[in-house]
C-alpha cells in the first residue's frame, strides 16, 4: 500500500516541476545578461527629474508640427 502524500511533498513536486519548464541554454544567457547591460547603462543617463508627462506633451507637441508641416507640403 502506498502512504498518502504530505502537503510539503506536494508543493515541492510542484516548485519541481515549476522550475523544470524554464529554458536554460547559452543563447538565453546572452540574452539575459546583454539586458542587464542595457538596463545598466540606460538607468544610469536617465535623470530624476524626468517627467513622464512633460515628455508625453514634447513628443505630441513635435508629432503635432511634424504633422502641420507636411500637411502644407
Amino acid at each position: 500500500m502506498i502512504p498518502p502524500r504530505s502537503s510539503d511533498q506536494m508543493t515541492n513536486d510542484i516548485d519541481i516541476k515549476i522550475q523544470s519548464e524554464e529554458i536554460v541554454g547559452p543563447f538565453t544567457d546572452i540574452v539575459q545578461q546583454s539586458a542587464l547591460l542595457i538596463w545598466d547603462i540606460t538607468s544610469s543617463n536617465i535623470p530624476i527629474d524626468l517627467h513622464w508627462d512633460r515628455l508625453l506633451i514634447l513628443v505630441s507637441l513635435s508629432n503635432l508640427i511634424r504633422y502641420v508641416q507636411w500637411s502644407w507640403v
